[in-house]
């Protein structure tokens, strides 16, 4: 509400004005006032108007969004490191992973996620680097198998959640594309992608279990479910009638559920760590 204030006063003067009060606004505030929620509405009207200078100056889209992407996660990354804060932490890694070719749409009842090139090679190459830096992130804030890197993690702690959430989801997202679009009339490749995706989705689980990593085990756990609804209805749901799938959905739902239930106390100490 109080962006959007300030935006609307803003917009009674010329832009360039405007651009220069709101940076000099926001890099005072941040110099001054620590108190979080100031540093936060400071440091996201820098991130915005940054944003804003960079887009209407440049008419290439392509150049624009790599420009922004590279730019805002420079910035919010030195917000991060300078207040020791995830949240600037966490959308300096999405601004990151944007400039490599992901996007996001949010409106209204939807939130869209896929990339920005639909090719197979592109989308590979940002499987791939997204599962290499989640699997660095991993080494660096839970293994000491690279005593090189124990130094940096104090450092990047601020990154810790981004990096361990949203670049797994960015990795999910290419696989989930190549199943679903690019590779969905290619039947091996499309089940190497499937096949690497399930391994993928236990391996983030498992090693979320056994190092009680609670948010990476959410996004392990939302893109396995995701995963097997959508195998559920390619396989079963549109070979059988409505009334089979329906039934048969309530068989495994109610037959998974009473296993559990069975099993509570053997289960629950494994999950202590979500706070259930």
């Amino acid at each position: 509400m109080l962006l959007a204030l300030v935006t609307k006063i803003m917009s009674y003067f010329p832009a360039i004005l405007s651009e220069a009060l709101v940076y000099v606004a926001s890099a005072v505030t941040l110099l001054v006032f620590h108190q979080e929620y100031v540093v936060l509405v400071a440091g996201f009207s820098l991130a915005g108007v940054l944003a804003y200078s960079v887009n209407s100056r440049i008419e290439d889209s392509g150049k624009a969004r790599r420009w922004t992407g590279w730019l805002l996660m420079l910035v919010l990354g030195i917000l991060a490191w300078c207040f020791n804060n995830s949240v600037f932490g966490v959308s300096s890694v999405v601004a990151f992973v944007y400039s490599l070719g992901f996007v996001m749409l949010i409106t209204p009842g939807m939130i869209a996620v896929g990339v920005n090139e639909a090719r197979i090679a592109v989308v590979l190459r940002l499987a791939f680097a997204c599962l290499l830096l989640t699997l660095l992130a991993w080494l660096i804030f839970y293994t000491t198998w690279l005593p090189a890197l124990i130094p940096v993690r104090q450092t990047l702690h601020a990154f810790e959640l981004g990096m361990l959430t949203v670049l797994p989801l960015a990795y999910f997202t290419a696989l989930g594309y190549l199943s679903f679009f690019l590779l969905k009339s290619r039947f091996w490749l499309r089940f190497i992608a499937e096949l690497a995706a399930l391994i993928s989705g236990l391996a983030v689980i498992i090693i979320a279990l056994l190092y009680q990593l609670d948010t990476m085990f959410w996004v392990g756990a939302v893109f396995m479910l995701w995963n097997l609804m959508d195998k559920f209805h390619e396989l079963v749901y549109k070979r059988v009638s409505f009334t089979a799938a329906c039934t048969l959905f309530a068989v495994i739902f109610g037959g998974s559920a009473a296993i559990i239930k069975s099993n509570m106390a053997v289960v629950m100490p494994h999950l202590a760590f979500l706070n259930l």
